[in-house]
C-alpha cells in the first residue's frame, strides 16, 4: 500500500466520509439536529409563492393599432344579428275568420260558406237545449271560474259533470281538463318519469308527443298500427333491459282511438291482447272517436270489444262531440285521484268555466239517452236475433253522422288525384294528394325552375342542385328571376350565390377601398321540396274551394309535428246534417280547385 496515488486517495475518503457520515456536518441526522430543515422548507415556500404569483401566459403588447371611434361605428352600422328562430316559408293559408255560429253552415267573409272544418262533428254546440243549459249557468255563474281546481276554482257542476261521465264511461272515477290540448299532455307525465318506457305509435297527435317529451320517459315509436313492429319493439326493449339488468318500471302503450291526423282506427283488440302478454298499461285517446263511434258512443274502445277498465287510461275531449271546451280521464279511483295533485294542466291552469261545463253536461246527457236506450235493448233481445232499432236521440245522431261520413269516404275517393287516408266510419276524413299528381307536379316545377332561370338543375338523389352563374360572373343579374321563381318555394334545394359589395372609407387622411365577397347557401332536400309544394298545392284547394262555398283545412306537419312522417293533408269534417248533394257538390268543388291549382303549376 505504499503507492501514493491509492494512498492519497484513501486519505481524502476519509476526510469525505468524516464530513457526510454519522457525526459530520453533512449527514442527515446532523443537519436536523441543527434545524437545516427550516432552510430547505423555506426555500420550497418561497418557490410555491413565487409559482403562485406568476401568469399562466405572458401577455405580449398588442401588434395591432387599436380601432378608431369611426371605425367602430362602421363595424356597427354593417353589424347584423341574428334572426331569433329560423326562416321557415311565410304561411299560405289564413285561417278564416268565422262571424256566426258554427252551424253547418257558417258566415265567414260575409256569406255562408259549408262548414266542413269544425269538428263539433254532432252538431250539439247549437242544439236548443243545450244552448238555453248554457244560458242560465251564465245568469247563474258567470262566465269565468277564475281559479284552478286545488285551490278556488272547483264548481259544484265540475263534480257533477266527473261523475256524469264516469257513469257514461263505466269507470270509476274522472277528472275534467280546462283545455283538451293539456289533458293527455298532462296525463302521461303524471305517470311516467325518466326511468320509465313509452311504447308509442308514430302517427300519434303532438299532445301526445308533447306529453312524452315532458314526461322524460325512454320513448321507442313503433310503425303506424303494425302490430308485428309494436311486437319486435317490445322484444327489443326487454331484451336490453334484461341485458342491462335494469329495475322493473313502469311500462306504457300509447295509441288514439281515432288517429286525428289520418282518420283511421287503432286496432285495439290487438293492442289489448299484445299489452296483457308484455305486461304494459294502456293508454288511449279517444278524442275523436268519443261520442261518435261504438254502440252507446264510448268510442273505440267500445267499439272494439273492450270493457271499462280493461284500458287503464282514457282520455277524450269535449270539444268535439260534446261541442264545448275542455277534456277529461276516465279510469280507476286511485288513477284519478293521483292526477289531481300530478296533472300539470289540472294544477296550474284555470278551471272550466261553469257554463261550458253545464253545456257539456247538457250534450252528454243527449248522449247517455241514447246508451240507456242501447243497453235496455240489448238486455231484451234474443241472442242471434236482430235488436230492435235505436230510438235514443244519441242513436240517431250518430246514424246521422255515420251516413254522412260514408258518404264523404265514397265521394272523396273518386276525385281523381287526391287520396283518401281514413276509415269509412271516421268522422274526420284526411285527403293527401295522390303520389302521380304530386312526382308530376315536383318534376315540373323543377324543370320550369330551370328553364326560367336558365340555372342547371340536377334532381339527384341529394335533392336538387342548381348552380346559378350569369353573365357578370356573380349571378347577380339573376337575382329579380331568382326571388320571384324560387321563393314560392323557399329556395328549395341548394343554392349559392355569391354577392359582392364594395364600399369606401375615410380613415383619416386615407382614403381605404374594400370589396367584401358573400356567399350565401340555403340547403333544403327533396322531400321539404316535395312538402312545400304539396301544401302549397293544397293551401290553393282550400283556398278556391273556400270561394265556392266549402271550408276544408288544410293541414302541415312542419313545425309542431316535427316526428310526424306525413304529407301534407286536407282535414274534412263529417258532421250532422251535411246532405248527399252537398257532398257531391264539394266533390266537384276539390275536383275543380285541384285541377286549376295543377294548370298554375304547369304554367308556372
Amino acid at each position: 500500500m505504499n503507492n501514493p496515488l491509492v494512498s492519497y486517495f484513501v486519505s481524502n475518503f476519509k476526510i469525505f466520509w468524516d464530513i457526510v457520515g454519522p457525526g459530520g456536518k453533512l449527514h442527515p441526522a446532523y443537519f436536523l439536529e441543527h434545524k437545516g430543515h427550516l432552510a430547505i422548507e423555506g426555500i420550497l415556500l418561497l418557490l410555491i409563492i413565487y409559482l403562485i404569483l406568476q401568469h399562466s401566459y405572458k401577455i405580449s403588447p398588442s401588434t395591432e393599432r387599436p380601432l378608431t371611434d369611426k371605425e367602430v361605428d362602421e363595424l356597427c352600422r354593417e353589424w347584423v344579428p341574428e334572426p331569433l328562430v329560423a326562416s321557415e316559408p311565410e304561411d299560405i293559408w289564413t285561417p278564416p275568420v268565422v262571424e256566426s255560429e258554427k252551424g253547418v253552415f257558417s258566415q265567414i267573409n260575409g256569406r255562408p260558406v259549408l262548414n266542413l272544418g269544425s269538428q263539433d262533428y254532432l252538431c250539439l254546440s247549437n242544439h236548443a237545449e243545450v244552448k238555453d243549459e248554457g244560458f242560465k249557468a251564465i245568469v247563474k255563474y258567470g262566465v269565468g271560474s277564475c281559479g284552478p281546481r286545488g285551490f278556488y276554482g272547483t264548481v259544484d257542476v265540475h263534480l257533477d259533470l266527473e261523475k256524469e261521465i264516469a257513469a257514461f264511461m263505466g269507470t270509476e272515477n274522472c277528472i275534467i281538463y280546462s283545455y283538451d290540448i293539456v289533458t293527455i299532455a298532462s296525463i302521461i307525465p303524471a305517470f311516467a318519469g325518466r326511468l320509465d318506457i313509452i311504447i308509442v305509435d308514430e302517427l300519434c297527435n303532438y299532445a301526445i308527443q308533447s306529453g312524452c317529451t315532458v314526461s322524460r320517459a325512454r320513448v321507442f315509436p313503433f310503425k303506424h298500427n303494425d302490430m308485428a313492429d309494436l311486437e319486435r319493439v317490445l322484444k327489443e326493449v326487454e331484451a336490453a333491459e334484461r341485458k342491462a339488468r335494469k329495475p322493473l318500471c313502469r311500462k306504457y302503450i300509447v295509441v288514439e282511438g281515432i288517429f286525428s291526423e289520418v282518420g283511421d282506427f287503432a286496432p285495439l283488440d290487438k293492442l289489448y291482447e299484445i299489452k296483457e302478454q308484455y305486461k304494459y298499461r294502456l293508454i288511449v285517446d279517444e278524442s275523436v272517436s268519443f261520442g261518435t263511434v261504438g254502440p252507446t258512443g264510448r268510442g273505440s274502445c267500445e267499439l272494439f270489444g273492450l270493457k271499462p277498465g280493461q284500458v287503464e287510461l282514457i282520455s277524450a275531449s269535449m270539444s268535439n262531440a260534446l261541442g264545448s271546451a275542455g277534456g277529461f280521464c276516465a279510469g280507476d279511483a286511485a288513477v284519478i285521484e293521483h292526477q289531481r295533485l300530478s296533472g300539470l294542466g289540472y294544477c296550474f291552469s284555470a278551471s272550466l268555466p261553469p257554463y261550458l261545463t253545464i253545456t257539456a253536461s247538457a250534450a252528454l246527457r243527449k248522449l247517455s239517452t241514447a246508451a240507456t236506450a242501447a243497453t235496455a235493448f240489448a238486455a231484451n233481445s234474443v241472442g242471434g236475433q236482430a235488436k230492435p232499432p235505436l230510438t235514443g236521440e244519441g242513436d240517431h245522431l250518430r246514424g246521422l253522422l255515420h251516413g254522412v261520413s260514408g258518404m264523404l269516404h265514397s265521394e272523396l275517393s273518386k276525385v281523381k288525384g287526391f287520396r283518401v287516408l281514413s276509415d269509412p266510419r271516421s268522422p274526420v276524413q284526411i285527403l293527401a294528394l295522390s303520389k302521380e299528381v304530386s312526382d308530376a307536379s315536383l318534376k315540373g316545377i323543377i324543370l320550369g325552375l330551370g328553364t326560367e332561370v336558365g340555372v342547371n338543375v340536377d334532381a339527384g338523389s341529394q335533392g336538387v342542385r342548381r348552380s346559378l352563374g350569369g353573365a357578370n360572373g356573380n349571378g347577380n343579374g339573376m337575382v329579380g328571376n331568382i326571388n320571384a321563381c324560387v321563393n314560392k318555394y323557399k329556395r328549395n334545394g341548394t343554392i349559392n350565390k355569391t354577392t359582392t359589395v364594395t364600399s369606401t372609407a375615410t380613415i383619416g387622411s386615407t382614403i381605404v377601398t374594400t370589396a367584401t365577397t358573400t356567399t350565401t347557401t340555403t340547403k333544403t332536400g327533396a322531400e321539404e321540396h316535395r312538402r312545400l309544394m304539396e301544401l302549397d298545392i293544397l293551401a290553393g284547394v282550400a283556398k278556391r274551394s273556400m270561394d265556392l262555398g266549402f271550408l276544408v283545412v288544410p293541414v302541415r306537419h312542419s313545425k309542431l309535428y316535427r316526428s310526424i312522417k306525413l304529407p301534407p293533408t286536407l282535414r274534412i269534417s263529417a258532421r250532422v246534417g251535411v246532405t248527399a248533394s252537398q257532398i257531391d257538390q264539394l266533390a266537384a268543388a276539390l275536383r275543380e280547385s285541384l285541377n286549376a291549382e295543377l294548370a298554375v303549376v304547369a304554367a308556372t
